[in-house]
């Protein structure tokens, strides 16, 4: 074999070998390509099987809140109600016993007296089981109210159940007495109304 044909020999083995190269590189391309495309839509479907899933997930716990703040808001609506009957059977009572104060004698004084002590006890009892259902300001505007209605009566009070044992000039009472009444007329329905702002924004009736 001359020079000339083992090079044309070795470059016709190259050439197939070559070709052979090509043709098995483009048969794993071809494979591999096909594999990549499969993995691609699997991986595709198992996203949004996935997304499926969560936005289910999502959507359950979004009910279950909904239900809950639903169920609390509930609750909270018939406590303000059953506790708004007793601010005002209270501010009721309070305000009977100063107003008739003066007018009343002092048997008819002492009845009053103790249907304000039992609407005070109710009301007292009733806020303290309940005051974890109100916010802070809330709560401070319910204390304010029970306050304000207590300095409007206490002193009167003693002056009826102690009466044997202290001694008052008809302007001493007179001056507590109207002390009693501007609490009751101006400040108590002062509070009273801020009390009933605060119960509306709680229920939805009023934005805050």
């Amino acid at each position: 074999m001359g020079f000339n044909e083992i090079i044309a020999a070795i470059g016709g083995s190259a050439v197939l070998f070559a070709a052979m190269a090509w043709l098995t590189r483009s048969v794993i391309n071809h494979f591999l390509s096909r594999d990549l495309e499969k993995f691609k839509l699997k991986l595709q479907e198992e996203s949004q099987q996935e997304l499926m899933r969560l936005q289910s997930s999502l959507q359950l716990v979004a009910f279950e809140h909904q239900i809950r703040f639903s169920q609390l808001h509930e609750r909270r609506a018939k406590i303000i109600a059953e506790l708004y009957s007793k601010v005002v059977e209270l501010y009721r009572k309070v305000s009977t016993f100063v107003r008739l104060y003066k007018s009343l004698e002092e048997a008819k004084n002492k009845e009053n007296i103790k249907d304000l002590w039992k609407a005070a006890d109710e009301f007292q009892n009733y806020f303290d089981k309940h005051r974890i259902y109100f916010n802070k300001d809330t709560c401070t505007i319910i204390d304010s109210f029970n306050e304000a209605l207590s300095q409007a009566s206490s002193n009167l009070i003693v002056f009826i159940q102690n009466a044997p044992q202290i001694t008052l000039t008809a302007k001493q009472i007179w001056d507590e007495w109207n002390k009693s009444m501007k609490l009751i007329e101006d400040t108590v329905p002062k509070i009273k109304e801020s009390l009933e702002r605060s119960f509306r924004e709680i229920l939805g009736v009023l934005k805050p």
